[in-house]
């Protein structure tokens, strides 16, 4: 089973990246720093581009469903691999 960080603090998001044989790794943001929101909004738009997709997680870990585009006010997003044989 996945194990990710433990809740961050208020004011922080997570962008968790998975890779096809189960390993992650994440980059977190302040809410109110500028230059970690375009950091991690840029890995967004460059994964994305690639194929993966992004599911909003609660606190509870419970998948809220994707989004197409970045949301610095989650807590959690979890990009997942493309599948291999599926096309974009």
């Amino acid at each position: 089973m996945l194990q990710l960080a433990p809740s961050l603090c208020e004011g922080q998001g997570t962008l968790c990246v998975l890779d096809n044989i189960g390993n992650f790794d994440e980059k977190v943001w302040r809410r109110r720093n500028p230059n970690e929101i375009a950091s991690a909004r840029s890995e967004f738009e460059r994964l994305t581009t690639q194929g993966f997709v992004a599911f909003v997680v609660d606190d509870a870990g419970v998948s809220r469903g994707t989004i197409q585009k970045f949301d610095p006010s989650v807590s959690k997003i979890i990009m997942s691999p493309p599948s291999v044989g599926v096309s974009k």
